[in-house]
Parts: C-alpha cells; structure tokens; sequence
C-alpha cells in the first residue's frame, strides 16, 4: 500500500485536506485552503514528491507577488508625491510640488510581502499589524538606503532630523509607516478579492 502525503498551500503553507499518493497527478483542480481561504487551480500534473506541493501552484503564487510588486510600487509612489506636496504646502509653497525617486519604486514595490504576512497576522488589531508593518518598513528602508547610500543614490536623507537613525530612518515616522502598510494591506486584500 503507497502512503498518502498531505499537499501544502503554496500561499500560507498550511495543510490543505488533501493527500496524494507518489502517482497522484492533478490538473485543472481547485486546491482549497481552509486556512487562508485561498483556491488554486493547479495546471500542471507534476506533484512535487518532496514537498507534495504543485509547482503550477507556485508559479501563480509567483504572479500574484509580481502583480502585487507593481501595485504597491505604484502606490507607493503615489503615497511620496501626495506626502512630499503636503510638505510643499506647509512651507507656504502652494504649487504643491511632490517628488519621488524612480529607485523608490522597487523599494515600495518590495511592500508586497505584506499581503502573505497579513494572512499570518489578521486576527490582530490594527494598531498591531500596523507595528509589524512599519518594523518592516523601517528594516526596508534601512537596508535598501544603506546600499543605495553606498553608491552616493539615496534619495533620501534625515540627518537633520533628531529621530533618525545614521540618517536612514526617522523613528517619528512610524506613525506614517503604520498608516502606508495599512493602506498596503487594504489595498492588496481588494485585488486579491477582486482576482
């Protein structure tokens, strides 16, 4: 008798209530999670014998980052120029001039790990999840300035400012910080409902 093996979500990597056996192959079937809701349709037979997860499964999973990579670049931009006009406007400049850096796109691009982070942590407060949030934007921001930083293309610099940090963070930010991953988690929870 062949042993039956659990297949694992490829979004939150919790067990699904299926079991395959070393000559299972399944296409065109609708994987369904009970733990994070999600249903993945496999596309390719091939069952991985290590992991018991379909790699089609992770291909999609790998589309939906790539997509979620792109909006939260794009709002993440959006997020500086309306931030950085608002800036503009207390300085008494009523053009209302915001700016951005094209380098910020990826770095706000990489806030797409808050959609797999928020199927772990949704049963959270909002002030909570809203912590997580800006401790990883302020590890993003820190590391990715510093490398930037290293080649003199850091668009960014808070060193005149008194919470910051070897000028790459600025810890009285958080709040900030807490409200963007809100917004990021808001956002990406609509287009994968809306997928």
């Amino acid at each position: 008798m062949q042993t039956l093996q659990w297949i694992y979500c490829p979004v939150c990597g919790n067990k699904t209530r299926l079991q395959t056996r070393a000559d299972t192959e399944l296409k065109n079937f609708p994987l369904f999670c009970p733990k994070c809701k999600q249903e993945i349709f496999t596309l390719i037979t091939f069952i991985s014998k290590k992991s018991h997860t379909c790699f089609s499964c992770h291909w999609k999973y790998f589309n939906i980052m790539k997509k979620n990579f792109l909006i939260c670049g794009l709002t993440g931009w959006c997020m500086e120029i309306l931030f950085t006009s608002i800036g503009s406007l207390c300085k008494s400049n009523r053009k209302l001039i915001g700016q951005t850096s094209i380098w910020m796109f990826p770095i706000y691009g990489m806030a797409a790990i808050i959609c797999p982070v928020h199927k772990l942590i949704k049963n959270l407060p909002a002030i909570c999840r809203g912590g997580i949030y800006s401790a990883g934007i302020f590890t993003c921001e820190y590391v990715s300035g510093s490398l930037l930083k290293r080649h003199n293309l850091c668009p960014w610099d808070y060193s005149d400012s008194k919470a910051n940090v070897d000028g790459l963070i600025r810890l009285d930010y958080a709040p900030f910080w807490m409200a963007a991953g809100l917004i990021f988690e808001k956002i990406l929870d609509t287009t994968e409902t809306a997928a």
